[in-house]
């Protein structure tokens, strides 16, 4: 029996065992990394059916949408996500078309790599929900596509 076989591992076997290593690790980790950031997407939903809920409220006592988020006349409501993964805004119409407003989740730090869903948004029209993604301010996905974005 060789020095190896009774003392430990040969350096050909330690290299055989990195090599498989970097190998696992190069097909694992893109998947993982999809995986975080389709788990990262819920917090952007949730942000958004926070901001849905406090239109309604707010709707409901006023005879118009908020106009923004926070400030004079706003819903009190932070401007980031719960855990900061998605920046927030909010618009609604005014006047006449009073009965509609937008909500939108942009993508930021390490979940802006995210390119299919960077941009998620919410659209209400007469009491009917309209949701979009997409890699654009547009939010312009297909509909497979977009469901996938929404968790649906």
């Amino acid at each position: 029996m060789g020095l190896a076989g009774r003392f430990g591992y040969s350096l050909v076997e330690l290299m055989i065992v990195v090599a498989i290593a970097a190998i696992l690790a190069a097909i694992a980790l893109p998947s993982l990394h999809q995986q975080i950031r389709k788990t990262r997407r819920a917090d952007a939903v949730a942000a958004v059916l926070r901001v849905q809920q406090a239109q309604e409220r707010f709707r409901a006592l006023q005879p118009v949408y908020a106009p923004s988020l926070g400030g004079a006349g706003g819903l009190g409501l932070a401007s980031t996500s719960p855990a900061s993964h998605y920046l927030l805004s909010s618009s609604a119409a005014s006047g006449a078309e009073a009965r509609a407003y937008t909500v939108q989740a942009v993508a930021q730090g390490a979940q802006a790599d995210d390119a299919d869903c960077r941009y998620m948004v919410l659209r209400v029209e007469d009491g009917q929900l309209l949701h979009g993604s997409g890699p654009q301010a547009d939010a312009a996905n297909p509909a497979s596509l977009n469901r996938a974005c929404w968790g649906q």
